[in-house]
């Protein structure tokens, strides 16, 4: 029986707008392209999430890998802020959520200054019954280590978990350690998916 629903943040409950704050920072679609391979759609993001090291050298990185975007690169992460943006249903679906019984937690890749910029912009926090962010733990999905942190600080079993994740290597990486998940495109698919769990 399904009695945890577990979120990620990202393209989930917010969106990572980064093409939009790319746009808005004037780049052209040639730059944009490269200045994305060189950070959002490169390993080294994954490592701003992690937050092991200080963003000064995982942006020293990203220019390193494409040092003639020096400026661009520095503008980018001069405006992280601007990069989450929450979705109007987020909160409305927490509450329909925990209405109906269920737990609700957060499991997120999300970088310590990141959070820290954009945390207040999010009103469904407060909502849920608990969250594990990659900046707490040094690890990222889809390593194991942070969604068996999720399971254990919570007493979670994992077979009565949903988790909700938009990128396939992270619903996979959960179904490694037990829990079920599910590819999110909208919510209503979410909805969709989890009506089949529990009725399974």
């Amino acid at each position: 029986m399904i009695r945890n629903i577990v979120l990620d943040i990202g393209n989930v409950l917010a969106a990572f707008c980064w093409r939009e704050v790319f746009e808005e920072l004037g780049f052209s679609k040639e730059t944009q392209a490269e200045l994305a391979e060189a950070t959002v759609k490169s390993n080294l993001w994954l490592e701003l999430d992690r937050s092991a090291r200080p963003d000064a050298e995982i942006m020293a990185d990203c220019i390193a890998a494409a040092p003639h975007l020096r400026s661009e690169i520095t503008l980018f992460f001069g405006h992280l802020a601007e990069t989450v943006r929450e979705f109007p249903y987020a909160a409305s679906w927490i509450k329909d959520l925990k209405a109906r019984g269920y737990r609700v937690y957060l499991l997120s890749n999300y970088g310590k200054t990141v959070y820290g910029l954009t945390h207040k912009g999010l009103s469904f926090l407060p909502l849920v019954d608990g969250q594990v962010f990659s900046y707490q733990v040094k690890s990222v999905k889809p390593e194991a280590l942070i969604y068996q942190t999720l399971l254990d600080t919570y007493g979670l079993a994992p077979e009565e978990c949903l988790f909700f994740d938009d990128a396939p290597r992270n619903v996979e990486g959960a179904k490694r350690v037990g829990i079920n998940a599910h590819l999110f495109t909208t919510q209503e698919d979410a909805e969709a998916a989890l009506r089949r769990e529990s009725e399974a």
